[in-house]
């Protein structure tokens, strides 16, 4: 979807590769918004992408720091020495698994 909306024109969303993924009244609701609405859309997925790539480089640093251990993930990041169990509860916290 984010590479639909900041394509143009707005036709581009009745593309055959699109349209088996959305509903006829949605490509109808698209292609009647205007630039405000094409900003805000691009906004609100930039900012899902974002995020998105930060969830990730998380999990793969808490990967890096659990993987040779044994047990479930929680039995791993209470068995790491101290150097690593911070940056581990730090990923967990980007993660959102962690609350403060």
């Amino acid at each position: 979807m984010f590479g639909l909306v900041r394509e143009e024109p707005r036709d581009a969303v009745r593309s055959l590769a699109v349209v088996p993924l959305l509903m006829p009244e949605e490509i109808d609701l698209f292609c009647t918004g205007d630039d405000e609405d094409l900003a805000l859309s691009n906004a609100c997925l930039e900012v899902e992408a974002a995020l998105r790539d930060r969830e990730w480089a998380a999990l793969e640093r808490l990967l890096g720091l659990v993987a040779a251990g044994e047990g479930d993930l929680a039995e791993r990041v209470w068995r790491l020495p101290d150097w690593a169990f911070r940056p581990a509860a730090r990923a967990m916290y980007e993660l959102g698994w962690l609350r403060v």
